[in-house]
């Protein structure tokens, strides 16, 4: 405790005993003048010394891309210097690496959408299992793809969500079973949804509310007739 108020007061430059302004005084209580400057200030006086090293630790924190020896600072050797910048960099290659697995993710899951939408790709039960291996996180990309795809590609992307299983592909399997163009796409889509109704998991809920909507909106005359 003392060394810290002794730290901080080196560091405010105040003296230690008497207030800031005043030298030291004589038998008789007259002040001593010569040992300090004019004014009478060992402030003054001290703030022409150089900081101590104590100092120097408690005000000058390390800077985050440069390290202390790099700058002349005292208080840390060359080998901490490199620990420290050997675990920056560990950090930012950890903050980085979500978005590099994320985007090749993405890749994946668009190669394996090409296979299902157009010709010449791997075959389609294939591309079907990997969708179903990557999982829920496909569905943005499918939906997409229903937009653009021909029929007999959008029927390929509902049997890869029928694969997925995701209950939450219920929701975009309404959609084009009420508004897509074709008849067959409109089939399939209610098809899975008759089936996921029917089941016993966690499917069923969100399937009999789709067919639900799906029952309404064509009593309104939305979609092709």
């Amino acid at each position: 405790m003392r060394k810290l108020v002794r730290v901080c007061r080196e560091i405010a430059g105040r003296p230690k005993g008497r207030a800031a302004g005043r030298g030291p005084r004589g038998r008789g209580g007259e002040r001593v003048r010569g040992r300090y400057p004019e004014d009478g200030s060992r402030a003054a006086c001290r703030s022409r010394q150089p900081p101590t090293q104590a100092a120097l630790r408690w005000s000058l924190p390390l800077p985050l891309t440069g390290t202390r020896a790099d700058l002349g600072w005292p208080g840390i050797s060359r080998q901490a210097a490199v620990v420290a910048a050997t675990t920056w960099l560990v950090c930012v290659l950890a903050l980085l690496s979500p978005a590099g697995c994320e985007d090749h993710s993405y890749r994946e899951i668009g190669a394996q959408i090409n296979a299902l939408t157009k010709p010449g790709g791997s075959p389609v039960p294939d591309a079907i299992a990997q969708l179903a291996r990557i999982g829920r996180r496909t569905l943005p990309q499918i939906e997409t793809a229903l937009h653009t795809a021909s029929p007999h590609g959008k029927t390929n992307l509902i049997m890869a969500l029928d694969a997925i299983g995701d209950p939450e592909a219920a929701s975009i399997v309404q959609h084009f079973a009420v508004y897509d163009a074709s008849s067959e796409v409109r089939a399939a889509c209610e098809d899975l949804l008759q089936r996921w109704a029917a089941a016993s998991d966690r499917r069923a809920g969100p399937a009999r509310q789709a067919l639900a909507r799906v029952t309404e909106k064509r009593a309104k005359g939305e979609g092709p007739q």
